[in-house]
């Protein structure tokens, strides 16, 4: 088999390295995972994966080769009584079609949580895009996993419920449970295993970090998270530490456990913060960030595998007389791309999710596979002002809503995390056909009151001087959290001041429709996602105080409750001008 190629240098390095060091050590491996965000047929465009190796498909990740990856090494690692330990750091769902399926009404099925019970997840925690359906979708989920007999070993460490009565989600949290299969939702885990006659008693915690708190702050009503204020918008760091300091604590003394791993769903500032403030953590697996990285920090390992499946973690240890060592530090992430074999039953459950996907949108005129537009060349993500999937994405909104609009919108904004994929030409491809699955990738998120997917377009109306405002806290705190960096339309541009003050005059010859701002109307007419504006509405919160800026009606009065725009969700309205893109071309 082609995978064992890929581990047979880390068995040897095992031998080699092991011997000087411990006479009789235990060994075992850690796979990992973080932000698959439901990448079922991994990342790139949808139609050109194929299942046979090395026949130069693009697609990077895939859940059936992941499967397989993983299948293989606990086979190998089995023959030798070794464990294998398995864990994910957050961040598992939402991204792609196959995530509407779990928290809708529509269907029995849970894609997600089917494929880390099918592979016997040992500990999994949870990322702030968990929360993208609210506790509703989230509780949806759970009991649709309860009711088909999964187990889900969930572990998050800093998780606390407000005073709401039939909290939706409360039910399924076990604050001290001693069989992490009780509930799904426990503070910490402790995982025994055996190899060579030696026991070895694992204690697991999960961690969601202050700034994924943040950014989930607006999905959350009914729970919060030890480590961030939902009130002040503000980090409680001694408050994370302490807390989980104590359960640090209680895994050694009371559940014996020889090695502790966080899953901490926050990326390298935070881990590194983490490792200074509880140094009895052994390995940390990181999420939130998309980075990929290895390192060691003293004692402590830590690892994040980037996003989408595009690479595994694994890495050997060596476990003797407290110490712990990784056997393969220089080859601790595993590429998932046209090298490996695909699982066949994961891919037949794949086939079967798009049949589910069906009965999510039956109304909608596209399928799964459904062509919606042909790129020639690449349209790509970045970092402002190179961000040009970004502006096309947000461009052709507006465009297509004012085709239909009674009242012109001036300008169509969100956020670099709300577009969350671009259009990418491989080498050796003249042109790539983009079908429907791929273009709900750049729109994924939000829900309706009724669990429908996509985000709704919301009208309103914003002063000038708020929008510039609006602008200066976006970049102001985008240095800190990418995530808030904005994207606008094509029918506005501006500078960014390399002198100016936050806050301030950071943005400079701003212009809409080619005017300066100084002939601007007062009010503009603005139009977002609800994901966007719900974020807006808590902007005093996000900005600890220093910014508020009240979407207004047309009269330019203050308003918190928006009509219905009448317009399709944002994913459709993208689908359908990308669409009439390719009718006028006569595709």
């Amino acid at each position: 088999m082609k995978i064992g190629k890929k581990i047979l240098y880390f068995c040897f390095l095992s031998v080699f390295v092991l011997s000087p060091l411990f006479a009789d050590p235990i060994n075992f491996t850690v796979i990992c995972t973080n932000d698959l965000h439901s990448n079922f047929e991994g990342n790139g465009p949808d139609r050109y994966f194929t299942e046979i190796p090395n026949d130069g498909d693009p697609i990077t990740g895939h859940y059936a080769r992941i499967a397989e990856l993983v299948k293989h090494v606990k086979s190998e690692k089995n023959e030798k009584n070794e464990p294998v330990i398995l864990l994910d750091s957050g961040d598992y769902s939402f991204g792609t079609l196959f995530h509407i399926i779990s928290p809708s009404k529509a269907s029995e099925m849970v894609p997600e949580f089917q494929f880390f019970c099918d592979l016997k997840y040992d500990a999994i925690t949870m990322g702030n895009h968990d929360f993208e359906s609210e506790e509703t979708g989230l509780a949806i989920s759970l009991k649709k996993a309860a009711k088909r007999g999964l187990k889900l070993p969930f572990v998050v460490s800093n998780l606390f419920f407000r005073d709401v009565e039939n909290s939706r989600i409360k039910e399924f949290y076990c604050s001290n449970s001693p069989d992490p299969h009780q509930s799904f939702l426990n503070r910490s885990l402790i995982k025994e295993y055996y190899c060579n006659g030696k026991k070895l008693r694992i204690g697991v915690i999960g961690i969601l970090g202050p700034d994924a708190a943040k950014l989930s702050l607006a999905n959350r009503h009914e729970c919060g998270f030890y480590g961030f204020d939902d009130e002040s918008g503000k980090d409680d760091l001694p408050q994370l530490y302490g807390k989980v300091n104590e359960i640090v604590k209680d895994l050694k003394e009371n559940g014996k456990a020889d090695v502790i791993i966080a899953l901490m769903h926050g990326g390298e500032l935070e881990n590194r913060e983490l490792i200074k403030n509880v140094p009895d953590i052994n390995l940390i697996v990181a999420g939130h960030t998309h980075q990929a990285y290895f390192f060691q920090d003293g004692d402590t390992t830590v690892i994040q595998t980037g996003t989408g499946g595009k690479q595994v973690g694994l890495i050997e240890f060596a476990f003797d007389e407290g110490k712990l060592v990784p056997l393969n530090p220089q080859n601790t992430l595993v590429a998932i791309n046209d090298s490996l074999e695909s699982d066949k039953e994961v891919i037949q459950q794949i086939e079967s999710y798009k049949d589910e996907i069906k009965k999510v949108i039956p109304d909608s005129k596209y399928s799964y596979d459904s062509v919606i537009y042909e790129v020639f060349s690449p349209i790509l993500r970045g970092r402002w002002p190179n961000n040009f999937a970004g502006v096309f994405v947000a461009s052709s909104i507006l465009k297509q809503i004012n085709k239909a609009a009674e009242k012109k919108f001036d300008l169509y904004i969100t956020t670099s995390a709300m577009v969350r994929s671009d259009f990418a030409v491989p080498e050796k491809f003249p042109k790539v056909v983009y079908q429907f699955s791929d273009i709900f990738k750049f729109l994924p998120l939000g829900y309706d009151d009724e669990m429908h997917p996509g985000a709704e377009i919301i009208s309103y109306y914003l002063t000038k001087h708020d929008f510039k405002k609006l602008l200066e806290a976006m970049f102001a705190f985008c240095g800190k959290t990418p995530s808030y960096e904005p994207v606008l339309s094509d029918s506005v541009s501006f500078s960014l001041n390399s002198f100016g003050i936050p806050l301030f005059n950071k943005i400079g010859n701003l212009k809409l429709n080619g005017k300066d701002f100084k002939d601007w109307p007062e009010l503009i007419h603005v139009c977002s996602n609800s994901f966007f504006v719900k974020n807006l509405m808590k902007i005093k919160t996000i900005t600890r105080g220093w910014v508020e800026i009240p979407p207004r009606n047309e009269k330019g009065e203050p308003i918190t409750s928006f009509e219905k725009s009448g317009f399709p969700k944002e994913f459709m309205v993208f689908v359908e001008s990308l669409s009439e893109v390719g009718r006028d071309s006569g595709r």
